[in-house]
């Protein structure tokens, strides 16, 4: 039996039996071709090129060096190494650094290996709810659960961040939630040696007395395992993602007579207004009528019956979302309260007081990156929208700044940063409501300071430079069109010949965000596009 059928047959087995313990394990890590499928996993990932302390990277590793870790796993021999720790810039935050934990090679594939195997035991029992770092879950699932209903009205939203989760998870607490899922011993004792192997920062060794491993290929699931006890709470306590969504066939048993009357009434007045149907009012007659109505039926109750509360909860990783339907404010302030209190009694962790707000949907509020806010409209339940911040794209110009700010760097380079750049911005939100507005806005600016870069570089005025690197582009995926004039930069390839790069200057095209959603999902959407759309946010 391969690699891929045994974890397969593990996965059915903890969904079959969602209380079971798990027992030898550790004979499955110590296994060649578990390894060796781990090693197919993550050579391909940008980190693996790295070496660590030990200097192995993927060039100098084979299926000969499988069997000796396979080998010193089996004995008990292997010990992890603690990570080299660097200082990386902080994104979006010029002059701060944030640590970044570089594991060898043979723990990040020890770490994949424990990975695949706590995945087939844990999603089965993950909740719909959780989207962070788990496989055909993106982004845009998350924000897909948050508008897959948009005719469901939200009165409140509670904004949810917790303060450092990852470098504060108690390795105690963390430990006894693995026990009810896992027995296998030894297993646990390897986890145990991962949390606790420490880093090399300034050539000497600093414990780890909380937190997943820096850099770890483990730590998002290790991570998401933690957390799940939040989103089990909130399901348990507060009743969250428990009431169906109605169906329009449901809705429409509902809804009273007498806004049906009045709502036909409007619909016809529109159509007398448009031309459409003839009638004996004048135009100001039906415009009057018209605002007479629209008023009345906005103080009509739509249903024969009350709407039932709703509690809906959305997280990814750390960040979570509790939206509410006809509840008060003092009732999100109640789920705020006590939630923080068990949050910090039974997981030693706190919710940061600066990101974690009680907001009403009428101001909108701010998750993944993507902006939510009450559409008004002249029904009685607001839709709500996903835009683009306006803080999302003047961060993005100032990218653009930064890029042709640098020093000793050929335009051809700029461009191709610009674009790649751009690009996975613009992929990422292409679901919004309306993207093509603020990325042509975008464009346009980023056209005009690549303009001014080419004119200081130069030693000209933008005029000269356009005359002699303005041209018309070819269709390509960049610039789908083509014939568009833009930008150009020039470079020798290895075989002597000019090639150009043009900068992009068209929008990518909008698309659904169920569509996207559901093609992630199903695992349709190719890996490259979903990580390149995602690490724009």
């Amino acid at each position: 039996m391969n690699v891929e059928n045994r974890l397969s047959r593990l996965a059915r087995l903890a969904s079959a039996d969602k209380s079971k313990r798990f027992d030898r394990l550790y004979r499955e890590l110590t296994k060649t071709d578990l390894l060796m499928y781990a090693y197919e996993q993550i050579k391909n990932n940008k980190g693996s090129k790295t070496p660590g302390i030990d200097g192995l990277n993927k060039f100098n590793w084979n299926e000969e060096e499988a069997v000796k870790l396979a080998v010193q796993l089996q004995s008990g021999e292997y010990e992890p190494v603690p990570v080299r720790r660097v200082l990386i810039d902080k994104k979006n935050k010029p002059g701060q650094k944030r640590p970044l934990g570089i594991p060898t090679f043979r723990d990040r594939i020890v770490q994949c290996a424990l990975k695949l195997l706590l995945e087939a035991l844990y999603e089965p029992i993950f909740f719909d709810c959780s989207h962070g770092f788990r496989p055909h879950r993106a982004c845009q699932t998350a924000a897909m659960q948050i508008m897959d209903s948009p005719r469901v009205r939200i009165d409140w939203v509670i904004e949810g961040d917790i303060k450092g989760c990852f470098d504060n998870i108690c390795h105690q607490k963390l430990l006894k939630i693995l026990q009810r899922r896992i027995k296998d011993d030894r297993l646990l004792k390897l986890i145990a040696k991962f949390l606790k192997a420490g880093y090399f920062e300034r050539e000497r060794w600093n414990p780890t007395k909380a937190g997943t491993p820096q850099g770890g290929i483990i730590s998002p699931l290790l991570a998401n395992i933690y957390l799940h006890e939040i989103d089990r709470f909130v399901q348990d306590e507060f009743g969250a993602n428990q009431t169906p969504v109605q169906s329009p066939s449901e809705r429409g048993a509902r809804i009273s007579k007498e806004w049906r009357k009045v709502v036909s009434r409007i619909y016809r007045l529109r159509k007398i207004l448009k031309g459409e149907f003839k009638s004996p009012l004048t135009r100001t007659e039906a415009e009057t009528e018209l605002q007479r109505l629209l008023k009345f039926r906005a103080s009509l109750p739509c249903t024969t019956e009350p709407m039932k509360p709703r509690i809906t909860y959305v997280r990814y990783a750390d960040d979570f979302v509790i939206l509410l339907r006809n509840l008060p404010k003092e009732e999100a302030e109640r789920i705020k309260s006590k939630l923080s209190l068990w949050i910090s009694e039974e997981l030693a962790l706190v919710l940061s007081p600066e990101k974690t707000l009680i907001t009403h949907i009428t101001d909108g509020f701010r998750f993944l990156g993507y902006g939510f806010m009450a559409k008004k409209t002249e029904t009685v339940q607001p839709r709500v929208k996903m835009v683009i911040p306006h803080e999302v794209a003047q961060t993005k110009l100032r990218d653009v700044k930064e890029i042709c700010q640098q020093p000793n760097v050929s335009e051809t380079e700029v461009i191709r940063k610009l674009n790649n750049m751009l690009r996975g911005w613009m992929l990422y939100y292409r679901c919004v409501n309306a993207p093509s507005r603020v990325m042509c806005s975008v464009l346009s600016h980023t056209w005009w300071i690549y303009a001014e870069y080419v004119s200081r570089k130069n030693g000209c005025s933008i005029a000269h430079a356009a005359k002699r690197w303005i041209s018309r582009c070819p269709a390509s995926s960049l610039n789908p069109k083509g014939g568009q004039k833009t930008w150009f930069a020039e470079t020798t390839n290895d075989n002597g010949e000019l090639e150009r790069e043009y900068l992009i200057t068209a929008p990518v095209p909008k698309r659904s965000l169920f569509d996207v959603a559901r093609q992630i999902r199903n695992g349709a959407q190719t890996p490259s596009e979903v990580k390149e759309s995602n690490a724009s946010y």
